[in-house]
């Protein structure tokens, strides 16, 4: 059996069928179909507590009553709100935003179309992820570009017959993108950001019976928005000391989903010490204390080792940074012991 024959006799783990999912084009003389559809076991939690699963298929526009060569479809990924099943209307607006994008030229290997909404106009993408279509290029792409391999000389061939019909809509497009107020804009974002910064607090939930915290901050050396997921209050030592636990990561725009892995949160898994709880500088609200623990944090990637969980220092009583290799405290030295090594047994997935 050859791999067209396989293609097109396979059904993909939600039971998609090449031939039920072919639609109209929006452009007159053609037809957009989808196939190969399949669950890729990954979840996002995003802003407004959503669940979402990736989904990767293949997608193809052809002119109708030319053959359907399926060795010429894109790689498409989209993500779907947990307990949606891709159906025909689901897919049809999966079908569009493929062909929307495919007009603005998108280069991807794999193509990340963004989230499937039901809208007062039915099913539509009307959102894209940044941290999905990071991962998506991070770890799908490489499969992708395995499984290409076999026939890198045909699509390359192809690319070369498209390119005078793509080369027009691709100036069109230019002419409309105004990329540098843009970069200018975001600029001005993280500018703005750095110059009042904040700290709040987005979550409270507990995990066999343990309770943590998610906060989001400003990353005061970059402008971006600084994520504090799974805080752990540890503990204490006799000077009052506090021993936090937790994972620190940055994005770009706060709206970002955050990726789960198995989950646990995305970032760098990070210990320090505080002289008072973290809730209370939250809720105090102290500008000089508040710029203090986020220039802490933003370090977090600067101090870390990136193969386990790194102390990265912490605060003294006088309001200083203190990034030392140890802390001052015996009893917290060897809490910061006794956790980096049930972290390394765990393989990292002490949560």
């Amino acid at each position: 059996m050859g791999y067209l024959d396989k293609i097109l006799n396979k059904r993909s783990q939600q039971g998609i069928d090449i031939f039920n999912n072919s639609f109209n084009s929006r452009e007159k003389g053609y037809t957009i179909t989808i196939f190969g559809v399949e669950e890729q076991g990954l979840k996002a939690k995003h802003r407004n507590g959503e669940i979402t699963k990736l989904m990767l298929a293949k997608a193809i526009k052809v002119r109708d009553g030319d053959a359907l060569m399926v060795d010429l479809a894109d790689d498409i990924a989209f993500e779907l709100k947990e307990g949606q099943q891709p159906d025909d209307k689901v897919l049809q607006a999966v079908a569009y935003e493929y062909e929307r994008q495919k007009v603005l030229k998108n280069k991807a290997i794999c193509d990340y179309l963004g989230i499937v909404n039901y809208t007062d106009k039915g099913y539509e993408i009307t959102q894209k992820s940044q941290k999905v279509d990071q991962y998506v290029n991070q770890n799908v792409v490489p499969k992708i570009l395995e499984q290409r391999k076999a026939r890198e000389d045909f699509i390359a061939n192809r690319h070369a017959q498209r390119q005078e019909q793509e080369k027009e809509r691709e100036r069109k497009f230019l002419e409309n993108l105004d990329a540098r107020g843009y970069v200018a804009q975001m600029q001005e974002t993280m500018k703005r950001r750095i110059e009042n910064p904040y700290l709040r607090k987005v979550g409270q939930y507990k995990i066999n019976g343990k309770t943590y915290e998610d906060y989001d901050g400003i990353n005061i050396q970059t402008g971006d928005i600084l994520r504090i997921r799974r805080l752990d209050k540890v503990g204490k030592d006799g000077s009052g000391t506090y021993l936090y636990q937790g994972y620190v990561h940055s994005t770009l725009n706060e709206d970002d989903a955050e990726i789960l892995d198995e989950g646990i949160p995305m970032g760098i898994p990070v210990c320090f010490d505080l002289p008072k709880r973290f809730s209370d500088i939250e809720i105090v609200n102290n500008p000089e204390e508040i710029r203090t623990i986020l220039e802490l944090l933003a370090n977090a990637e600067k101090y870390s080792n990136r193969e386990g969980l790194s102390y990265i220092g912490g605060i003294d009583r006088n309001g200083k940074l203190n990034h030392s290799a140890e802390p001052d405290s015996l009893g917290i030295a060897n809490a910061i012991k006794r956790l980096t090594q049930e972290y390394a047994k765990n393989n990292g997935k002490t949560r």
